[in-house]
């Protein structure tokens, strides 16, 4: 990453929680490209399925907490692990960071 992007990311990682989403949506907005014809009818087919899966017990929804807890103990893991040259784990491993005092993925 160069300097000019390190510094901005430093300054949006200061941001409030709430000003630091709009700036992620903003940034994501730009690589969506053109939206696929299709899109809306495969977004309406997938929703189907899911809700289908989780009506017949199939699938046990997570909560957002949950979700968000695990997504950034695993963002701040590999933000360790890149800091200090360590190689990424098979998924679910967390014992050699934590031998070392790292963040654990779980």
């Amino acid at each position: 990453m160069k300097q000019s992007a390190k510094k901005i990311l430093n300054a949006a990682l200061g941001l409030p929680e709430p000003e630091r989403v709009k700036v992620a949506e903003e940034l994501l907005a730009t690589l969506d490209g053109k939206p696929q014809k299709d899109a809306d009818a495969a977004w309406a087919e997938e929703i189907e399925r899911r809700t289908g899966e989780i009506e017949q017990g199939k699938v046990k929804p997570v909560p957002w907490s949950k979700v968000k807890k695990s997504a950034m103990r695993r963002a701040n893991l590999k933000r360790y692990r890149l800091r200090n040259g360590t190689l990424p784990l098979a998924q679910g491993d967390g014992e050699e960071g934590a031998a070392r005092g790292a963040p654990t993925a779980d």
